[in-house]
């Protein structure tokens, strides 16, 4: 008869944004001018965009900016977004952030990360910065996950003509990045990065076939079969679990409780493959997991998931998130978050 051993896990609350109902490109709009520098010596580069008749503009939920290269040397893809109103809370703000959207040498791979510090400027008619921000510590920049503000300012305090942010009715923004790491550790990586990848594929359609499995793991409504060495070797509570004295058999079923199936089944395959496809949408569940089955890199994806989620509305259960399961990345990024609101009041 299969022994069975039970695994308690509990759920906790993450913040997910939601996706915007409006869009309009500054690509090819007669409201925008454009024009990009870039200094070689220190892989340093800018882009402006002017963004004219703002007023009638404003009233878009996102703007986009055409994609710009970043470097003469990696020529990386960028691209600004402004939130002229995002409402949080009750209170609508501005907000702007830069996206990395590719990679100027081609090599795309999962985890792969551009280090970089940015600021921004609005400047008034003069080319004068009236507000300038920036950020304090160097960024990882994935691709296509946006690195900004969501509250840079008020957004009633745009029109104001004592600030001079919107003269003319014209919004112009600024934008300087620097560089800070070089990509040629990831230009050696991706030489060895095709036979990983079918490693990967390889452990995926093992886990998908169930092929010669000889384990069970139950969940609250459904089932899913496995390897208890898979598990041992990429899990050290797997590892312990199965690890028993030489008069004992490891047991063939385990139950994992508290969770939904597809966030168990996504936390096997990436015992499996390294990969979680559930990573973006179901972060605070999945570092959950990850916790309590001792996945280290899988529980510091998912922070790098949640603080870049950080808002009004969220901070306080990322907070709580956070300090729960160990997840001081998390737990510092919301801390500060809410320490600068606090300010601001």
């Amino acid at each position: 008869m299969a022994s069975a051993q039970r695994e308690d896990f509990n759920n906790g609350t993450g913040g997910r944004g939601n996706p915007s109902k409006r869009r309009c490109g500054f690509n090819g709009s007669e409201f925008m001018d454009e024009f990009v520098t870039t200094e070689l010596e220190q892989e340093e580069f800018s882009f402006s965009c002017t963004i004219k008749n703002y007023s009638a503009m404003a009233q878009f939920e996102e703007m986009k900016s055409r994609l710009f290269l970043g470097g003469a040397e990696s020529k990386h893809e960028w691209q600004l977004k402004v939130n002229p109103k995002k409402n949080l809370q009750g209170t609508e703000y501005f907000g702007l952030h830069l996206t990395l959207t590719g990679f100027g040498d081609g090599v795309d791979f999962p985890s792969r990360k551009i280090q970089a510090r940015f600021q921004f400027s609005l400047l008034d008619s003069e080319g004068i910065p009236q507000m300038q921000t920036e950020c304090s510590s160097i960024l990882e920049f994935e691709k296509e996950v946006a690195c900004g503000y969501d509250n840079l300012l008020l957004s009633s305090e745009l029109p104001n003509c004592s600030r001079r942010l919107t003269d003319d009715n014209t919004l112009r923004v600024h934008h300087k990045c620097n560089r800070a790491a070089a990509t040629r550790e990831y230009e050696r990586k991706s030489k060895s990065y095709k036979g990983i990848r079918m490693l990967a594929f390889d452990m995926g359609n093992l886990f998908k076939g169930s092929v010669m499995t000889d384990l069970k793991v139950q969940t609250e409504t459904g089932t899913f079969k496995a390897h208890k060495h898979v598990l041992a070797a990429r899990s050290p509570v797997f590892a312990a679990m199965f690890a028993l004295g030489p008069t004992q058999k490891p047991p063939n079923e385990i139950f994992i409780g508290g969770f939904d199936n597809d966030v168990v089944q996504d936390m096997l395959q990436y015992l499996y493959t390294g990969e979680a496809q559930l990573l973006e949408e179901r972060a605070a569940e999945l570092l959950q997991i990850a916790e309590k089955c001792g996945l280290i890199e899988l529980k510091e994806s998912c922070e790098s998931v949640l603080v870049k989620s950080i808002s009004v509305t969220n901070a306080a259960a990322l907070l709580r998130l956070g300090h729960g399961h160990k997840a001081n990345l998390l737990k510092s990024r919301a801390i500060a978050f809410i320490n600068r609101l606090t300010m601001r009041y």
